[in-house]
């Protein structure tokens, strides 16, 4: 009898050490962002561990439809100039410095005094050590809009920032002005 009972408890206390790895990995793909944690917990509350782990591969390769969904509520509500510089920070310049980002911008005709603010006071974006930077999962955000203004022909896409979309659009000659 007691042999079974300390045999159920070693099954318990590795499910839950199993469960605590992947609790870590959720939080590291989240990378802390509590919006995408929730909408996480909703999804993995009362599955098994091979579902969380399914989950989490599935998460790294394609992401979360319902988290992008989340997200972009914050990008829903911008002003279209706002919204365009947003993209341009996903799709180019996250990383790049606050000034360089600007002077791009404002030469784009897309007001980056009062943009990047607005983006700042959304949570979108942050400025750290005079760099602009967004949470990877708002950058996988602003990527995905994009590639959905045109899912079979890049070309027809307002920015294109991989190698193959690029010649791609030049092969068929489908570049958009």
């Amino acid at each position: 009898m007691m042999m079974m009972l300390l045999c159920c408890l070693a099954r318990k206390l590795s499910k839950m050490t199993n469960f605590v790895e992947l609790s870590k990995q959720v939080v590291g793909y989240a990378n802390g962002l509590p919006l995408a944690l929730e909408v996480i917990d909703s999804f993995l509350y009362e599955r098994s561990i091979p579902e969380w782990r399914g989950a989490l591969n599935r998460m790294n390769e394609i992401p979360n439809g319902k988290i992008i969904d989340v997200l972009c509520i914050s990008f829903d509500g911008l002003r279209e100039l706002d919204k365009n510089i947003f993209l341009d920070l996903a799709c180019f310049l996250k990383g790049f410095k606050k000034d360089r980002i600007t002077r791009i911008l404002e030469n784009r005709g897309f007001h980056a005094g009062i943009g990047l603010p607005i983006l700042i006071e959304r949570s979108l974006i942050s400025i750290s050590r005079d760099q602009v930077w967004m949470h990877n999962l708002f950058q996988i955000m602003g990527k995905e809009i994009v590639r959905c203004e045109s899912p079979e022909e890049p070309g027809r896409r307002s920015r294109l920032w991989t190698y193959e979309d690029v010649c791609l659009a030049l092969m068929n000659n489908t570049v958009s002005s």
